[in-house]
């Protein structure tokens, strides 16, 4: 979660990038390791891109 709050949107999606990398072949879900609770808790622009990532590049095929 540190990453959503302290790094750039780059950051972020490289990052998501990479575990969705190391995880290929399936079997997992991908989310935050705590609850995203109120505005501190990430900034939205990069909740939103990795978001946006993961829901195109995270695709079995």
């Amino acid at each position: 979660m540190n990453l959503y709050q302290e790094r750039t949107k780059e950051e972020c999606i490289a990052k998501a990038k990479e575990l969705i990398d190391g995880m290929a072949g399936g079997g997992y879900i991908f989310g935050t390791d705590k609850e995203l609770l109120a505005p501190a808790d990430g900034k939205a622009e990069n909740i939103i891109a990795v978001n946006e990532f993961v829901m195109e590049y995270g695709i079995y095929k």
